[in-house]
């Protein structure tokens, strides 16, 4: 074990890394660029049809209905999201998403996201939970405008761990002074944070928070689902749909950074995070608690 920090940026990706994630990234700016429909109108109060942002749950949201409830974020509340994979071919097992049993798109597993709002902080718990893998999350953040991270810890558990016995991996990180440290048990990383670290589970609940950053340009660092830190992020208006008759208005916002594939954030008029996809795997708001 070393207890001295590791710069991470001095690595770099190895060639079948850098490969695989360029081409996923290059698939996705192609889609978001082109504006391609991969699905035909649908029948419910959502439709991928010429709104892009939804084109990887174009077979799902046809069958699907929002969840009744208002996201009120003076007091506790909770997010619960179907995790759904896009290419049947990718996913050859898996309990299908549609009502119909069709595997155009696949139920991976589901995500679980509380806000508990306290005086002088707001905490987020997060569980992640695949067919093979888990990741359980306590984020701690400030009460400022952006509910920065302050804290986290995070335990990763699967299967085989769950099997032989194996006590799950936790890793622990925080934020001081322009630098973001986390230890994984094994090693301390250490890198620059030279504006905030936001966590997706706080973005999350705060469309409007996405609005302010996509209209000041900012550029911040971003604690993702699975607790790794992400330097270099930014968010851009996308797409709006509201036109189409017998369909719900939706907003998107483009999320794109270092080291990650460009996806969307969608909301719909009241705020409401009901969608968000990616190239591989997407959500869908199931709960409001």
């Amino acid at each position: 074990m070393s207890d001295h920090p590791v710069d991470s940026s001095r690595f770099p990706l190895t060639r079948r890394t850098f490969l695989w994630s360029s081409a996923q990234v290059a698939a996705s700016l192609w889609l978001a660029s082109r504006g391609v429909s991969l699905a035909a109108a649908q029948e419910g109060e959502y439709s991928a049809g010429n709104f892009y942002p939804l084109n990887p749950l174009a077979d799902f949201v046809g069958s699907y209905a929002a969840p009744s409830g208002d996201l009120i974020l003076n007091r506790p509340c909770a997010l619960q999201f179907d995790l759904i994979g896009w290419e049947k071919k990718a996913f050859k097992k898996g309990k299908s998403a549609l009502p119909g049993g069709e595997k155009t798109v696949v139920l991976l597993g589901a995500l679980h996201i509380e806000r508990l709002p306290q005086v002088d902080k707001i905490v987020y718990r997060l569980k992640r939970t695949l067919e093979t893998d888990s990741c359980e999350m306590e984020i701690v953040c400030r009460p400022d405008r952006w509910e920065s991270v302050k804290t986290w810890k995070a335990t990763y558990g699967n299967s085989l761990s769950q099997t032989n016995g194996v006590a799950p991996l936790v890793a622990t990180g925080s934020v001081e002074g322009g630098k973001i440290q986390w230890h994984d048990g094994a090693v301390l990383r250490q890198i620059s944070c030279p504006g905030l670290l936001l966590a997706d589970a706080a973005l999350l609940f705060n469309a409007g928070k996405l609005a302010d950053m996509a209209a000041e340009g900012n550029e911040f660092c971003r604690l993702d689902q699975e607790g790794l830190p992400r330097i270099a992020q930014r968010f851009g208006k996308s797409a709006e749909a509201g036109g189409a008759p017998g369909k719900k208005p939706l907003s998107a916002w483009l999320l794109t950074g270092r080291a990650t594939m460009p996806s969307h954030f969608i909301y719909d008029a009241q705020g409401r995070p009901l969608f968000f996809t990616g190239l591989l795997v997407s959500a869908a708001l199931k709960t409001i608690a």
